[in-house]
């Protein structure tokens, strides 16, 4: 679950999207190969490009992060159709769950603050827009400041 429940609903979208691509994938490279070897080396290559992308793009990460737990559990479980199928369903049912939770366990009704929420999300934006100024005057690493008002205003987004 990510902050606010328009994240969230990104994230799980995000998150089957890339699972069922991933299980697709998964799925034709296992009718093709039959060598658990290679499923070693494709579940440990699938994991390092799954982490790399976290941040940058979570479905992308979540295909991969799928890719790998099938190539992983193919070496223990001669039958990886099985495995995909169990992996799909999870992470839909796992979605499910976030939305019921988001929905009826913590409420957070947007529209009866959208007024807040909006002067928040500009004066983060207005401080990211001011860090990178001076950013670009100052030149050199990013700093600190800098990231931490990106992911403020990535956080204070009305979505």
């Amino acid at each position: 679950m990510r902050p606010s429940y328009g994240l969230t609903k990104v994230r799980s979208k995000d998150r089957i999207i890339g699972t069922l691509i991933g299980g697709a994938v998964a799925a034709v490279m296992v009718l093709l190969i039959q060598n658990p070897y290679l499923y070693a080396v494709l579940g440990i290559g699938s994991l390092i490009i799954a982490f790399s992308m976290v941040q940058r793009n979570y479905k992308a990460s979540a295909t991969f992060i799928t890719l790998s737990v099938v190539f992983i559990y193919g070496i223990i479980e001669p039958d990886i159709s099985t495995v995909i199928q169990y992996r799909i369903i999870d992470t839909v049912l796992g979605a499910a769950l976030s939305y019921v939770a988001m929905l009826f366990l913590w409420p957070a009704w947007s529209f009866l603050d959208i007024h807040e929420t909006i002067e928040m999300s500009v004066q983060a934006n207005r401080d990211f827009l001011n860090e990178i100024g001076l950013y670009y005057e100052q030149k050199g690493q990013v700093p600190t400041s800098y990231k931490v008002a990106r992911k403020a205003a990535f956080l204070e987004r009305p979505i």
